[in-house]
């Protein structure tokens, strides 16, 4: 596979920006959480708010670990292309 080299260098960027991703999203959860306890006994309809929030902050999280599970799939994928270049 002439381009491997390229591919695995791409796949490597987005895992990089996957990680800066995930470190904001992190950020984002500890800042809500911070800020649910300063909202301390409000109204429900802010508990109800704040727990769509975290949601939202824990779908994003799944969407980083979906996408690592690609790039691993790629990875793998062009490790089976490199080994049949080896056979031949």
């Amino acid at each position: 596979m002439q381009v491997s080299p390229e591919i695995k260098a791409s796949v490597n960027n987005i895992r990089y920006y996957i990680a800066e991703i995930h470190k904001a999203n992190s950020k984002q959860f500890d800042l809500d959480i911070e800020s649910s306890y300063k909202l301390g006994e409000k109204m429900r309809e802010d508990k109800l708010l704040g727990d769509a929030r975290v949601k939202l902050t824990g779908e994003i999280g799944n969407s980083c670990e979906v996408m690592l599970l690609c790039c691993q799939n790629i990875e793998r994928q062009v490790e089976i292309a490199e080994g049949q270049d080896k056979k031949g």
